[in-house]
């Protein structure tokens, strides 16, 4: 595989290709221009003597007539010097740059005309030799040579300030190359945008490559914490299943019997719905098509009932308020995951006081007396590891981003509260999503 060149060094290529060309089509140019002025001198000379010399041609038998200073007529192809070779390709009154033999450094024009002698038509040869201008060529050749080294000059001072341009265009290119050859593989820090040579254009690259690496790094993170916290999700309704399973085989007694299946009933659903919100989180849906329909109280109310185990042998007391019914496009398991994990966090850091639980038409509402976020004063920064159980907030803000849902928890105190606590509210809107 051929190795991939710098753009430094595909500018000095295309550059050179295109400063050979242009003295090329200079040179060639001048050329053509010379030899065609020549041509046309020499034949508008030898038309101008012919004329002078048709009358000589009747008055007498003459072969050969001289214009001067470097005109030559010949009559007849006999009369013809034998140092003069006509080319195969003479035609009639064009002039036609020749070579006598033996003198290859001089050269003339030749034009062939025909002129009616005596009731006989005869080919009349005209020779133009004209060494002024022969010399005036050589000089102009010389001038033009002098030119041709001055555009190279200039040619050279222009491809050093394109390359000097194109080092200062690539150069912040080069910067951020460099920032990635340094990198780790696992280094998801944001790039540097160049202090010197930066572009609008630039920008929005280093920007994008930003945002993209924000993406990949927050799915890592995701990641990471889903490997660290699913598996208590799955194990925990699986050893309450083998766990049930094996007392079982130690009493046949039908209160016992139905205790065990319900308990293990009940671990089932909670793994199913877990799985099924995970499948769901995962899924590209248009959320556009889908069938709206009401939260239903009864639905917050499995999910308080199935966590008033937190609550025993607490001096806590709870309400639930309905104020209005919200439309919804969320699958029962979803809200159960979701709504089940702000619940569980209050149910769980409320040691004593009470837990209000409301529910109006565009929201969800958790408050609680419990120990708060646990924020700093000077930071706004979480002093306590009071994140929510298994998957917790992480699962319940992929849940509300899923939906176009907006999920808050603000600690009371620091909202100017005087009770100790927790505010953690769900929207039922399409709002960015904050935590």
């Amino acid at each position: 595989m051929k190795s991939i060149k710098s753009a430094k060094q595909i500018t000095f290529f295309y550059f050179s290709i295109v400063a050979v060309m242009i003295i090329a089509i200079h040179l060639s140019v001048f050329v053509s221009t010379v030899t065609h002025l020549e041509k046309f001198n020499a034949r508008n000379r030898l038309a101008a003597s012919f004329e002078q010399v048709i009358p000589m041609i009747h008055q007498g038998n003459i072969t050969k007539i001289s214009i001067p200073p470097y005109d030559t007529f010949y009559v007849g192809d006999d009369s013809l010097p034998s140092s003069i070779q006509l080319p195969d390709d003479l035609e009639l009154g064009r002039a036609t740059e020749v070579y006598k033999q033996g003198e290859v450094s001089t050269d003339f024009y030749i034009v062939k005309y025909q002129l009616d002698i005596g009731g006989r038509l005869q080919n009349v040869y005209g020779v133009n030799i004209d060494p002024v201008y022969e010399r005036s060529e050589t000089e102009m050749f010389e001038a033009h040579i002098q030119s041709i080294l001055i555009s190279s000059l200039l040619i050279l001072i222009c491809l050093y300030v394109v390359l000097r341009i194109s080092e200062r265009l690539t150069s912040p290119l080069s910067g951020l190359a460099r920032q990635l050859e340094q990198r780790s593989a696992d280094d998801l820090s944001p790039l540097l945008l160049p202090k010197v040579g930066a572009t609008k254009e630039l920008k929005v690259l280093v920007d994008s490559f930003n945002s993209h690496q924000a993406q990949v790094r927050t799915i890592l993170e995701r990641e990471r914490a889903f490997n660290r916290f699913a598996s208590h999700e799955l194990r925990t309704p699986l050893m309450v299943i083998k766990g049930g399973l094996s007392l079982l085989g130690q009493s046949t007694e039908p209160n016992f019997v139905e205790k065990q299946r319900q308990r293990m009933l009940t671990a089932a659903n909670d793994m199913n719905d877990f799985v099924a919100t995970l499948l769901t989180l995962t899924r590209d849906e248009n959320q556009d098509q889908a069938i709206s329909r009401p939260l239903l109280p009864v639905e917050i109310e499995r999910v308080i009932a199935s966590h008033k185990e937190l609550l025993a042998n607490k001096p806590v007391t709870y309400q639930f308020i309905v104020q209005k019914q919200p439309d919804i496009k969320a699958p029962e398991a979803a809200i159960k995951i979701l709504v089940g994990n702000i619940i569980k966090n209050a149910f769980t850091y409320t040691d004593a006081g009470n837990i209000r639980i409301v529910l109006t038409e565009k929201s969800l509402t958790v408050t609680d007396t419990g120990i708060g976020l646990g924020l700093n004063q000077a930071t706004n920064e979480r002093q306590n590891t009071a994140q929510g159980y298994g998957l917790g907030l992480l699962i319940a803000n992929d849940i509300c981003r899923k939906y176009s849902w907006q999920l808050t928890m603000q600690d009371r105190q620091q909202a100017g509260d005087a009770q100790h606590g927790c505010n953690a509210t769900i929207r039922f809107s399409n709002s960015a999503i904050q935590v």
